[in-house]
C-alpha cells in the first residue's frame, strides 16, 4: 500500500486510517469556522481534500465565501452539492442556495 500523506503528529496517513484523519481534521476546521479562524480553517479543509479529494464537506465553499473567493466558493459548493445528492438521493437545497449567493 501507499502512503497517502502524513499527520501532523508525524504518523503515516494510509488506506486503513484515511477516515480517521478526515474525521479529525474536519471537525478542526468546523471548530475554526466557529471561532471565525477563517485562514486555520483553510488550512484543516486542505488537509481533508488532500487526502480524500472527493469528501463532502459543503463548509468549505461556506468559508472560501466568506474569505471573498466567491468563484471558488461557487465551485466548492456545487461539487458538494452533487456529492450530497448522489449520496443521500434528495436534494441539496443548503448548498445550492450559497452556491448561488457565490456566483
Amino acid at each position: 500500500w501507499q502512503s497517502l500523506s502524513s499527520s501532523d503528529d508525524g504518523g503515516v496517513i494510509d488506506e486503513y486510517n484515511v477516515d480517521k484523519y478526515v474525521a479529525i481534521w474536519t471537525e478542526e476546521g468546523l471548530t475554526r469556522l466557529r471561532m471565525m479562524r477563517f485562514e486555520e480553517a483553510a488550512e484543516s479543509f486542505r488537509k481533508v481534500y488532500e487526502i480524500k479529494p472527493e469528501a463532502y464537506l459543503w463548509q468549505d465553499g461556506l468559508l472560501k465565501y466568506y474569505l471573498g473567493d466567491y468563484h471558488s466558493a461557487a465551485e466548492s459548493l456545487a461539487k458538494n452539492a452533487v456529492r450530497y445528492e448522489t449520496r443521500f438521493m434528495e436534494s441539496a437545497s443548503e448548498e445550492r442556495i450559497w452556491r448561488d449567493a457565490a456566483e
